[in-house]
């Protein structure tokens, strides 16, 4: 038996902008309030200060500033990972695969 992947998530943008990018990775992809994840939003802050998580991405273009300061809020109480994210889909994969694969020195 294989052992399972830590989860990430993504939040920022649509969703279908990041899901060819990260096709076939253990990834949560959350839209912003704007693309209509409003509850989606919340649910993620959620599931990050319940330690579901051991990173979250942030999309910084594509997330409203008062969205952005809620997911870090929740990753600073809970103690989860927090990696900010200016860049296009290979970008956002590169980061992805190397947090899933354990690295500690992406930020």
């Amino acid at each position: 038996m294989q052992p399972t992947l830590p989860r990430v998530a993504v939040v920022g943008g649509t969703p279908n902008r990041w899901r060819q990018a990260l096709n076939g990775l253990d990834v949560q992809v959350v839209g912003s309030s704007r693309d209509g994840g409003t509850r989606r939003v919340s649910s993620l802050v959620r599931s990050i200060t319940a330690g579901s998580f051991v990173a979250v991405v942030i999309c910084t273009r594509w997330l409203a500033h008062s969205d952005t300061d809620r997911v870090r809020r929740a990753c600073q109480a809970s103690g989860t990972r927090l990696v900010l994210s200016d860049g296009g889909r290979q970008q956002l994969r590169v980061i992805v695969l190397r947090l899933l694969r354990g690295a500690s020195d992406v930020h």
